[in-house]
């Protein structure tokens, strides 16, 4: 089985324009609501697969010359792989914004969001 480093991954939160600098990582979640139809005397859950959701996150060194989106900014978002041509988009919303500063640290920058429609994987 071939692995994949992460190290030339990239997320755009401008629709492609330019990559979040000094990225460290990204999370993209996905996730389906379950609808459940238990009643009494049936023996076993009867479970269908309702709307489908995507969240994720991304942390960076931070940069005093980047432009980061603001909170509940609505942006196009494009995430790609390193090593292959894989990408994720999706319109997001910037729900939470997170700065990091510690005495013996690098200062850090947290950003979450939530999707909007559809995560295209392609």
């Amino acid at each position: 089985m071939a692995c994949i480093s992460g190290k030339n991954g990239a997320l755009s939160l401008d629709g492609g324009t330019s990559n979040i600098a000094q990225l460290t990582s990204w999370t993209i979640s996905q996730s389906a609501e379950v609808a459940t139809a238990n009643f009494m005397g049936n023996d076993w859950a009867c479970n269908k697969a309702g709307t489908l959701a995507f969240e994720g996150s991304c942390d960076a060194v931070f940069d005093t010359g980047e432009v980061y989106p603001t909170i509940g900014a609505e942006v196009a978002m494009i995430a790609y792989e390193d090593g292959t041509t894989t990408t994720y988009n999706g319109n997001v919303i910037i729900t939470s914004i997170e700065t990091t500063v510690g005495v013996n640290d690098i200062i850090t920058t947290s950003m979450s969001f939530t999707g909007d429609g559809q995560l295209t994987v392609a």
